[in-house]
C-alpha cells in the first residue's frame, strides 16, 4: 500500500538442511561442504546450526528477524533448545548470530560478537566461505571448551553402566544355568551368547547414521547473540 516492503520468513522445506542460500552467493561443492560439516556436528553434538543467506531483510532488525526464523522453523532439538541460525544479508552488508535457549549458557553475546569481528575482514573481501567456516569453527571450538557436550557423555556414562549392569546380570545367569545343567562351562560360548545383543544397538545407531531427517525438532530460541556491519 505505502510502498514499503517486509521481509516474510519463507516456508520451512519438507527436510531442513543446515545450509539455506537463496541468493545464490555459494556454489554447490561449498554448499555440500558445509552441510556435512554441519550435519556431521549435529549428529555428534545434537546441536543444529543453520545458516541463512538473503538479498536484503529490507531494513528489519537482523538479530529479531534470526530469532524469529529460528522459532518459526523450529531449529534445535525440543527440549534442549540448542539451535543456533547464522543469517547473512548480503545487499545490506549485515550478518547476526542467535541462539536458542539451551545455547545461551556457552555461547555468549561477547562470544558471538568476537567471532563475527574475527570474520569481518573475510566479509569485506567477499570471502563468504571462508567467512562461514571460520564462524562454524569457532562455534564448534568454544561450545566443546565450554563443556557443552558434558550432557551428552552424562547420557553415555549412564548408557554404559546400564549395558555393564546388563552384562552382569546375564553372566551370573549363564554360569548359573551352565552349573546347575552340570554342563561344562566354555567362556567363548559366553561371549558367543552375549556379541549380538552387545552389538545389537551399536549396529542400529552406525546404520542411522547414514540418514538425515532434517532440522527442525521443535526448539524455541531468544538466548541472545550478536550482528554486525561491514
Amino acid at each position: 500500500m505505502n510502498g514499503i516492503q517486509l521481509f516474510h520468513i519463507p516456508n520451512p522445506p519438507n527436510r531442513i538442511y543446515p545450509i539455506n542460500d537463496y541468493e545464490g552467493i555459494l556454489n554447490m561443492d561449498q554448499i555440500n561442504q558445509l552441510n556435512n560439516k554441519l550435519i556431521k556436528y549435529s549428529k555428534k553434538y545434537s546441536t543444529e546450526i543453520l545458516i541463512a543467506i538473503i538479498k536484503t531483510s529490507y531494513g528489519a532488525n537482523l538479530n529479531l528477524l534470526a530469532a524469529k526464523w529460528g522459532k518459526t522453523w523450529k531449529i534445535g532439538k525440543k527440549h534442549k533448545n540448542n539451535g543456533i541460525i547464522i543469517l547473512l544479508s548480503i545487499q545490506e552488508n549485515k550478518i547476526s548470530i542467535q541462539n536458542g535457549y539451551g545455547i545461551e549458557p556457552y555461547l555468549t553475546d561477547f562470544s558471538t560478537r568476537k567471532i563475527l569481528e574475527k570474520i569481518r575482514p573475510c566479509l569485506v573481501n567477499k570471502l563468504y566461505f571462508k567467512s562461514l567456516n571460520i564462524i562454524i569453527d569457532d562455534i564448534n571450538h568454544i561450545l566443546h571448551k565450554q563443556k557443552y557436550n558434558l550432557q551428552n557423555k552424562h547420557h553415555l556414562h549412564s548408557y554404559t553402566n546400564k549395558l555393564y549392569k546388563y552384562i552382569l546380570i546375564i553372566s551370573i545367569l549363564l554360569v548359573l544355568f551352565f552349573r546347575k545343567s552340570k554342563l561344562f562351562f566354555n567362556p567363548f560360548l559366553l561371549e558367543f551368547i552375549l556379541y549380538p545383543s552387545l552389538f545389537k544397538n551399536q549396529i542400529k545407531y552406525e546404520e542411522k547414521e547414514d540418514n538425515f531427517d532434517g532440522f527442525g525438532e521443535g526448539g524455541n530460541f531468544g538466548g541472545g547473540g550478536s550482528e554486525i556491519n561491514w
